[in-house]
C-alpha cells in the first residue's frame, strides 16, 4: 500500500500497490530448488527453479503448474549458481527474468480485493541447498488511479503566470502541493 513511513501520519486513502517487481542476485550452492512466492489477494503463486534444470515452473493457487524452457544462456547462469533474479507482477503478468532475460510470462487473474495491501508480496527460499541472496531490492510501478480521492479535481485547468512556479509533489494521487494551496 502506501502506507509507507512519510505517509504515517496524513491521514488518507490507502491505495494497493499490485505491480511490484523484486530483484535479487542470487549464488546457488549445490543442487537444490530456489523457490519465490508470489502474495496475491486471490492466493499465493509459487515459482520454482531447479538447479541443475531448465526449467522455470509457476504454481498458481489451485496447483496448477505452467513450465517453460530457460534459455541457453539462463541455463548456464543458473547451473553456474549465480545469476540475478527478477520476479515481477507489473501490468498482470507474473514474469521470471535471469540475467534480464524474461523466461516466463503468465497473465495473472485480476486483483482487485478490496482487501488493503499485502504486507509480504514476495519471499525467497532455498530447499535441499542454500542460497546467498545480495542486492535486494524491490520496485513498485507507481500510476495514476482513474479517480481521484475525494475532495480533489486532478482534471481541473491550471494556469501558472510568468511570477508563478507549479510545485508537484512526488505522491501525486495523495500530494498537497500547489494544486491545492491557499493564495496568499
Amino acid at each position: 500500500t502506501d502506507a509507507l513511513p512519510y505517509n504515517a501520519a496524513r491521514r488518507m486513502m490507502l491505495h494497493r500497490q499490485v505491480d511490484l517487481m523484486l530483484s535479487a542476485r542470487v549464488r546457488q550452492g549445490v543442487a537444490g530448488l530456489l523457490k519465490i512466492k508470489v502474495a496475491r489477494a486471490g492466493g499465493d503463486w509459487h515459482v520454482e527453479l531447479p538447479e541443475g534444470k531448465q526449467t522455470v515452473a509457476a504454481i498458481d493457487p489451485d496447483g496448477r503448474a505452467t513450465r517453460g524452457e530457460l534459455s541457453p544462456a539462463s541455463a548456464e547462469a543458473v547451473r553456474r549458481g549465480e545469476f540475478l533474479l527478477e520476479a515481477s507482477t507489473f501490468d498482470g503478468q507474473l514474469m521470471i527474468a535471469i540475467d534480464g532475460r524474461v523466461e516466463l510470462s503468465i497473465p495473472l487473474p485480476d486483483d482487485n480485493s478490496p482487501d488493503v495491501g499485502i504486507s509480504r508480496p514476495f519471499s525467497l527460499s532455498a530447499a535441499g541447498s542454500s542460497a546467498e541472496i545480495s542486492e535486494l531490492r524491490l520496485h513498485r510501478d507507481l500510476y495514476y488511479l482513474s479517480s481521484p480521492p475525494p475532495g480533489r479535481d486532478r482534471a481541473a485547468a491550471r494556469a501558472a503566470s510568468a511570477d508563478q512556479i507549479y510545485v508537484l509533489g512526488d505522491n501525486s494521487p495523495e500530494s498537497n502541493d500547489s494544486r491545492h494551496w491557499r493564495a496568499g
